[in-house]
């Protein structure tokens, strides 16, 4: 039997909404029960929470901010998870869900019991969480394996146009020019109507088990992933197929965690995965490219990881070890292709929670040496590889002022290290660093709607650096900084 999501969620939604109000503090009778949602995006809508749920309750809600669906934006915003359950607590909740499978399975089952023991504890009402809704809904529908497929397709529409007039000028000592030159000397395709050059279509279908053994103490991960990639490439001015493959490959996923203590967790990954070919530029350096256009095969990455983990409720941090290893393509005598390898090792530290009420950090550093290994003729094994600083390091930390409901300050520092802007590693950009500040404050402006106002100064001291290297392959470009850089935002929730 095929369901579709929807429909899934909805046979298990009724079981769930029963389970929550035999909660801490129960709804009074003939009340209408009040459910808390925390929503992890800004943008996110109710309509699929009132198919599932109907009449039968009525909603109070809280927004995390969730900007882009990774692992560093689902950290970001963990740690506002207690504020948000405390929130709605005040709010008159009888029961939270903490919603969005994407970012309550990152981690796996644990961390997803984690989240919903934070809730619990942050807000004294019974909770659960969108993955909690999967998998009581896989049990009620007899599911004994689950598999996960997807598939993607990109068409882009690409032109380009230089015009090979020389405007005598610094960056340091830039000169103002009225006009830039009309593009005569490399163009292709036209600007105010672009043809489609590239077309990708990939599709995956993983299959994967989580054992348990020790009491739970020791959980191990078995997967495979079979992936399929399609590319073809089309020329600038015909439209006419240039190049095309068609790929596939399966390559293992394999996990374990052990967990020493409730609070402490030691674990490794390692996971292969086919990776999209490059498509040589059809210019680089003000100069066309020989093989523009051409397609390389797709190659498989590699990444394994070791750590561990510590996690009390308010607070958490982790450290890890890591390695990742992908092929190295660039330009050489006009010509673009596949020239080694660069080899990423390095460690990572992350630090994030609420270690006293209404103070929330998040702050990581991460260490790494990007070596360039089976260069051609070991000419450039081992050197660095571009736009690749050795240090990063970030922190931030969020105040909720005290007696000013809704109202908090925040602040964060950015530093980078240096990192080469070419692969013989004779130009070196300056290390930088950055401070950041702002402001959010959230008003009630009634029938269930709230505003939020955010405001934040960026670069607050209006310092002047370049902030990477590298850009495309071999195009061996700079970017700058943006300047102090002041924000005003508000969203309002229906």
């Amino acid at each position: 039997m095929v369901m579709k999501r929807r429909d899934f969620l909805a046979s298990c939604a009724a079981a769930l909404a029963a389970s929550q109000f035999g909660c801490h503090r129960a709804a009074a009778p003939g009340k209408v029960p009040v459910l808390g949602l925390i929503l992890p995006t800004d943008t996110r809508d109710l309509d699929e929470v009132t198919m599932m749920y109907g009449g039968r309750l009525s909603y109070v809600d809280v927004r995390l901010g969730l900007k882009n669906l990774t692992p560093a934006d689902y950290d970001s915003v963990i740690p506002l998870i207690p504020a948000a359950a405390r929130k709605l607590a005040a709010d008159g909740a009888d029961a939270i869900e903490l919603t969005g499978t994407s970012l309550t399975f990152y981690k796996g089952e644990a961390f997803n019991q984690k989240l919903r023991e934070t809730v619990v504890n942050a807000s004294g009402l019974r909770a659960t969480t969108m993955s909690n809704g999967v998998i009581e809904g896989l049990k009620a529908v007899n599911a004994k394996r689950v598999a996960a497929a997807t598939a993607y397709n990109d068409d882009q529409r690409n032109a380009y146009g230089l015009s090979g007039t020389t405007i005598l000028s610094n960056i340091y000592a830039p000169v103002a020019t009225l006009f830039p030159p009309p593009p005569t000397l490399f163009t292709g395709g036209l600007l105010n109507d672009p043809m489609q050059t590239l077309k990708v279509q990939t599709s995956s279908f993983a299959l994967a088990d989580t054992m348990s053994f020790m009491q739970d103490r020791l959980l191990v991960t078995l997967g495979a992933r079979y992936q399929t990639i399609k590319q073809t490439t089309y020329d600038y001015n015909s439209g006419l197929e240039q190049s095309h493959y068609d790929a596939s490959k399966t390559t293992p996923v394999f996990g374990a965690v052990f967990k020493v203590t409730p609070e402490v967790s030691l674990y490794g990954n390692y996971i292969e995965g086919l990776q999209q070919g490059s498509v040589a530029p059809a210019v680089v350096n003000n100069l066309p490219v020989i093989n523009a256009g051409e397609i390389f095969a797709p190659f498989t990455a590699q990444q394994g990881e070791v750590g561990v983990k510590y996690e009390s409720g308010t607070v958490g941090a982790s450290a890890a070890l890591f390695q990742i290893t992908q092929p190295q393509a660039f330009v050489r005598n006009q010509v673009y292709g596949t020239f080694g390898e660069q080899r990423n090792r390095g460690a990572e530290f992350l630090l994030y929670g609420e270690p006293v009420h209404g103070l929330r950090l998040l702050g990581g550093l991460t260490l790494i040496n990007a070596e360039q290994t089976a260069s051609p003729g070991g000419l450039l094994d081992g050197k660095e590889a571009i736009g690749v600083p050795r240090q990063q390091f970030n922190f931030g930390a969020e105040w909720d002022i005290p007696g000013v409901r809704g109202l908090a300050v925040n602040g964060r520092f950015i530093y980078t290290a240096s990192q080469y802007a070419d692969a013989a590693n004779t130009q070196t950009v300056p290390s930088w660093n950055r401070f950041d500040i702002g402001a959010r404050y959230l008003m009630d402006i009634g029938n269930g709607r709230v505003l939020t106002l955010r405001g934040r100064i960026d670069n607050l001291f209006d310092k002047s650096y370049w902030a990477s290297a590298g850009g495309y392959p071999g195009a061996s470009y700079l970017v700058l900084g943006a300047p102090r850089t002041f924000v005003l935002t508000g969203t309002i929730d229906f």
